[in-house]
């Protein structure tokens, strides 16, 4: 809580992430949907795939989708927003550009 209680005292971030070592090795990092900050977690996997997925989360409010996700997102494991961990999954729908583009 320090962390994101004195990350940006002046408030001029939209998204502040941060890259810590893993405390949970089940997961590869952590935000709030929306946020001003989010966690990445020291991995072997790739950094960049998950510090897109963890922004897309905090700065654009999208969510996880699996299997079950609604239309054109279900089954969709080639997404950045996939709930796994998966190489090369660097997909966005137009949906998803749309409600990015929305936030800006």
């Amino acid at each position: 809580m320090a962390i994101i209680n004195n990350g940006d005292p002046g408030g001029t971030h939209d998204v502040i992430v941060y890259y810590v070592d893993n405390p949970d090795k089940s997961y590869t990092g952590m935000s709030p949907v929306p946020g001003t900050y989010c966690f990445v977690y020291d991995t072997s996997q790739d950094e960049r795939i998950t510090t897109a997925h963890k922004l897309g989360h905090a700065r654009f409010e999208l969510y996880d989708i699996d299997n079950n996700g609604p239309g054109e997102l279900a089954g969709d494991s080639d997404n950045i927003m996939w709930h796994q961990f998966c190489p090369n999954k660097w997909r966005l729908r137009k949906g998803q550009w749309s409600d990015i583009q929305a936030k800006q």
